[in-house]
This record gives structure tokens, sequence and C-alpha cells, in this order.
């Protein structure tokens, strides 16, 4: 097997037992606490999410593609980018708070305001450090880590049910994180030399790197909104109760989606440091992709509403067409990750910028209006839009670049990983 599809099932194995211990842990909210509660609860952790991804500063990506290439510092690049993302996840916390976004899920208080900016900042280390364990060779971290991390969220609901505290569903999902990052942590900090100095690639130069950061921040940042910004927008919109309806849902099939990054990940560690297998990688990761979405997508559209039945018949009865129509976005945006990842390899990231924004501004363009005409399913169906009009946009580029690189043997690839192609003048006659 080789270390791609290793990495990546590690990382697939971490998105399942989440995902599956997670809807879980919401399902059990469901049953022991008020709709009203759940609502609130699923509205705060999206917004934890949300300023979470937007605080990581895109160091996720990253990591996996400059940390392959690095023979010395790697200690230094991996603390210097935790505090970064503390930093930014402190200061976003505190700009969302002032301006009174959390009004509708959290009470104003002292205390409440600095668990919540403490459970964004660990978040966003979380996130990142998942991205540096697969870097450096230790992706069999990742599953361990996040699995410890949902158990622990499940075992505090019934804890905190029988208790008179504020938030407490919102307060078991969040507490465990800061554990959950402490321990791997101290082993990225004090075992980070270079795994297989073997094989590492070209090294980014450092003005290549800061401009790899501002852009692939730049497509988190819009990212980020597509991903984090419904539940909230449904919370905002039509209230509480109709996002317990429409999170679940969202939680299933943005999971899917998380296990299409799990190959991503890994494949532009691999990318970066093993050109001489570019194209094996390439076919790997879009036909493993391809899999996920349509195949996953599939059996969510057909026998996914099931699932919904264990948070009890009225999320499974209103949340059903969301499920669906969500499961049919899911091939679309696969297309706009794999175009992702094609930049992300080569040092760009500016068409992706374009098309993740033309897919936010579509999404939220429609989302509002279709919510008061269709309530949560006018959600899903704006979301839907903005995929598909996105993935057709990037099929053609993204069915080139495959053809590209995954033919037959190819001459050695130029920087980035692509195959250089002669100046006028310069091939032979």
């Amino acid at each position: 097997m080789s270390r791609l599809a290793r990495s990546s099932f590690a990382l697939m194995l971490s998105t399942v037992a989440t995902a599956g211990l997670g809807m879980f842990f919401w399902a059990e909210a469901a049953w022991r606490f008020a709709p009203a509660e759940v609502g609130r609860a699923s509205a705060g952790s999206s917004a934890i999410l949300l300023l979470a991804t937007l605080g990581q500063l895109a160091f996720t990506s990253v990591y996996a593609r400059v940390l392959p290439t690095m023979a010395a510092g790697r200690a230094r690049f991996v603390a210097a980018g935790y505090a970064l993302v503390a930093l930014a996840s402190l200061l976003l916390t505190a700009g969302f708070l002032a301006a009174g976004f959390s009004d509708g899920f959290m009470t104003t208080s002292s205390a409440t305001a600095l668990g919540f900016g403490l459970a964004v900042a660990t978040t966003a280390i979380s996130v990142v450090q998942d991205g540096a364990l697969v870097a450096l060779g230790r992706a069999g971290w990742v599953p361990v880590k996040n699995a410890a991390l949902a158990v622990a969220r499940v075992a505090l609901l019934p804890v905190l049910a029988g208790t008179t505290v504020h938030h407490p569903v919102l307060i078991a999902w969040a507490l465990p994180t800061a554990v959950a990052v402490a321990v791997p942590s101290l082993l990225l900090l004090g075992r980070a030399d270079p795994a297989r100095a073997t094989d590492r690639g070209e090294v980014p130069t450092r003005r290549e790197i800061v401009r790899l950061i501002g852009g692939q921040y730049a497509n988190s940042v819009v990212n980020a909104v597509i991903m984090f910004a419904p539940p909230v927008l449904v919370t905002a919109v039509l209230g509480p109760e109709a996002n317990a309806v429409f999170f679940l849902p969202w939680t299933i099939a943005t999971a899917l989606l998380g296990l299409l990054w799990n190959v991503v990940v890994p494949f532009v560690v691999e990318a970066g440091a093993d050109r001489a297998n570019l194209g094996a990688n390439v076919r790997l990761m879009i036909r493993t992709g391809t899999l996920i979405t349509l195949g996953g997508g599939a059996v969510l559209f057909l026998a996914g509403p099931v699932l919904l039945v264990i948070a009890g018949s009225t999320y499974a009865h209103d949340g059903a067409p969301v499920l669906r129509l969500l499961a049919a976005a899911l091939p679309f945006a696969a297309i706009g990750t794999f175009f992702n990842a094609a930049e992300l390899v080569r040092l760009r990231s500016s068409v992706s910028l374009l098309t993740k924004t033309l897919a936010a501004v579509l999404f939220l363009g429609a989302a509002v209006p279709a919510m008061r005409a269709a309530g949560v399913t006018g959600a899903a169906t704006a979301y839907l839009v903005s995929q598909v009009v996105v993935g057709l946009i990037l099929l053609r580029p993204v069915i080139a670049w495959y053809r590209e690189h995954a033919g037959p043997a190819r001459p050695p690839a130029g920087r980035g990983g692509f195959t250089p192609v002669p100046a006028t003048g310069d091939a032979a006659p």
C-alpha cells in the first residue's frame, strides 16, 4: 500500500469515526434536551468551527505542502504556526462577540466569552495539527486523537444533563478539545525531524510560502462561509428549532466532504515530496474522491433519511428532503476540491479563490429568499445550485489535469510537480 493510501485510510478512518460519534452526540442531545437547546448548541458549534477555520490561517494546507520538503526547522515552523493561529482565533472571536453575532445562541458574560474564545483557539489548533501530523508521516495519530475527542463529547452529555449549567450541550461539545490537542502537540514539537529525507521535493522559497499562505487563507475564508455559515444563517432566519432539523443532514453531508479532504491532504504531501509517483497519486486521489462523493452521495440520497430516524420522527420527516438535496450537491463540490488540489501543488490559489467566491455569492444571494419561501429545504436548494454552477465551470480543467498527469510515463516533473513545457525554439527538431 502506498504512503498516500495509508495516510488517506487513516484520515478517512478518523472522519468516519468522528462523524459517526458526532451524529450519535447530536442524536443523544436531541433525546436529552429540548429542540431549542439543541438548535442553540448546533449554531454555537458551527460558529466555533467557522471562527476556527478563519483563524487557522490555512496552515493545514501550508503544512501539507511545505513541511515534507524541509530538512530543518520543522518544530519551529509548527510552533510558529500554532502561535499565529491562536492569536488570530482570539482576535476573530473578540470581533464576533463584540458585533453581537452570538446573541442568538449564547448568554453574555465574561466567563462565557472566555470559554468561547478558548474553544475557538483550541479547535483551530486541532485542525492545523492534523495537517502537521500527516505532513510529518504520523497520520495514524489523527484517528486516535479525534476518536478520543468524539467519545469524550458523548460521555459528557449525560453528566451535564443533570446540572443547571448554561449551554450544557455546547460545553460537552467544546470542552474536550483542549485536552485532545495537548498530547499530539508534544509529539509534534518533540519529534519533528524529517521522516523521509531521501525523497524530499524542492523547498518553496519564503516568497512562495508567504504567497501560498495568503492565497490559501483567502480560499479558506470563502470556504468557511460556505461550509459553516449555513446553520448560523438558518438559526438567524428561521430560528433554533428549524436549525435543529437542518443541522443533522448538514453534518452528515459535510462529513463526506471531510472524507474527500482526507484524500486531498495526503495527496498534496506526496506531490511535494515524491514527484516520481505524481501520476499514480493523481489517479488514486481522483478515483477515490469520486467514489466517496458520487457513490456516497447516491447512498445518502436513497438511504440516508433512515439515519435521521435516530434523532426522532420529526427530524427524519423534515430533514429527509434537506439530506437528499445536499447529497446531490456532493459530486459537484468534489470537482472544486480536485481543482484546488491541483492549484495547491503548483503553489497557486487565484482561480480556485474566484470560483469559491462565486459559489459563496450564489449561495448567500439565494439562501435567505429561498428559506423564506421553502424553509430549511430552501437553504439546501441554494447550496445545491451554487455547487452545480461552479462544478460545471471547473469540470473541463480538472479532466485536462487528470489526463495530463495520470497517463503513461512522462519526463521528470518540473517545479510544483508539473511537467515543464519547452519554450519556442528549445524543442528538439
